[in-house]
């Protein structure tokens, strides 16, 4: 139904609207402009191995029910364990990260900050 441009859009000079590429959420555009790929990063403390909480395996599974990637990537310093891993992990393709202790002679002092 009519221009769904802002309506700031739709005053841009001549030569600007019609050149201007536009993709709304959910437009046949918006969905070839970004790969359909969903990346998790797990596994990067130090102590211990990782174990896959329900949380984990709440947000992988939301993310192949909702955004239906075409693969989920899941970045690990160390692979998980445990019984809801093993259900998600003919799911992902497993990707092994590098853990770093320092960056550029500076100490990582919070794991968050490997990723």
């Amino acid at each position: 139904r009519g221009d769904r441009r802002p309506e700031c859009l739709r005053e841009l000079p001549h030569p600007w609207r019609a050149t201007l590429p536009l993709a709304f959420p959910g437009s046949d555009r918006a969905r070839t402009r970004i790969p359909k790929i969903v990346h998790f990063i797990f596994g990067l403390r130090h102590e211990g191995q990782p174990t896959f909480s329900f949380v984990n395996f709440a947000a992988v599974c939301s993310a192949l029910a909702v955004l239906r990637p075409e693969k989920v990537m899941m970045h690990v310093g160390r692979e998980p364990v445990g019984f809801l891993w093993e259900l998600v992990k003919p799911h992902v393709e497993l990707a092994h990260a590098r853990i770093f202790d320092t960056i550029f002679g500076n100490p990582i002092e919070n794991y968050a900050h490997m990723a």
